[in-house]
């Protein structure tokens, strides 16, 4: 479970991080129709924070998170997907548009990564097999 859960969040958040990174104004009109130039360099940055969670995961699909060298990674991990979580989808309950909507799949699907990252932290794999 732990070498997928990495993989899919790996691959989420990098995509998410490209997204920001390279098409923020885009994004920035297309979600409220408008694009300061303060915005976009704060979705540039989360953007480039994002890719960096998501090659920091994949590149970590192969590691041994049972122990205490992987908790930093399994805890940053951890905050970061719950606090997105609870962000987008408190946004996706205060607008009322179709971005409403891609907001709550988004916020869902942080949400099943933090439940993914909450029991690898409190129920790690078992060392002792070759899975996990």
């Amino acid at each position: 479970m732990a070498r997928s859960l990495m993989i899919l969040s790996g691959i989420i958040n990098g995509l998410a991080g490209v997204l920001l990174i390279f098409i923020p104004e885009e994004l920035l009109l297309w979600a409220d129709g408008e694009n300061g130039k303060t915005a976009v360099l704060a979705l540039s940055l989360l953007g480039a924070a994002m890719l960096g969670f998501g090659m920091m995961n994949y590149m970590g699909r192969n590691a041994v998170y049972g122990g205490i060298y992987g908790k930093p990674i399994i805890l940053g991990n951890l905050l970061f997907h719950t606090v997105a979580a609870v962000h987008l989808i408190k946004f996706s309950m205060n607008i009322h548009d179709t971005l409403m909507i891609y907001a709550a799949v988004a916020g869902a699907l942080y949400f099943i990564f933090a439940a993914g990252f909450i029991r690898l932290n409190f129920f790690p794999p078992d060392l002792k097999s070759s899975s996990g």
